[in-house]
């Protein structure tokens, strides 16, 4: 599950696995901000979730565990950012304490760019695998 692969003449395998990605940023999000609540009672200001959650997934998964792989590693980052992005974006501690208010368009342009870079990724591995020479 772990082992790096850009699927490059493999249109299905990139679509799942970066559906992946950005199902795993959007947990990522998640786990942090209820360990943080349990450990200092409120949710963390926004720029330091976003340094330690991509700190986390790009120095830990990306380049310790899987080692740099050029484009690939750039794109499995993108997609764990556009999951992690969009409840950033949606979301908003209240200042009064415990309560979350969110505003469901303001994450629409990463979702836009998400979805391109999915269907553009998906298409050219599409296209690589159908003119593969025989």
């Amino acid at each position: 599950m772990i082992t790096p692969d850009d699927h490059s003449r493999d249109p299905r395998g990139f679509f799942l696995t970066q559906v992946g990605h950005a199902a795993a940023g959007t947990f990522t999000v998640y786990v942090l901000c209820i360990a943080f609540v349990a450990l200092i009672g409120e949710i963390p200001v926004k720029w330091a979730l976003i340094v330690l959650g991509f700190g986390l997934y790009l120095g830990v998964i990306e380049l310790w565990i899987q080692g740099w792989r050029g484009w690939d590693t750039v794109e499995d980052t993108a997609f764990f950012g556009y999951g992690f992005a969009l409840p950033m974006l949606t979301f908003s501690a209240e200042p009064s304490g415990g309560g979350i208010s969110g505003q469901i368009d303001a994450a629409a342009g990463v979702m836009a760019w998400g979805l391109a870079h999915l269907a553009g990724g998906t298409y050219r591995r599409w296209w690589r695998k159908e003119n593969a020479p025989a």
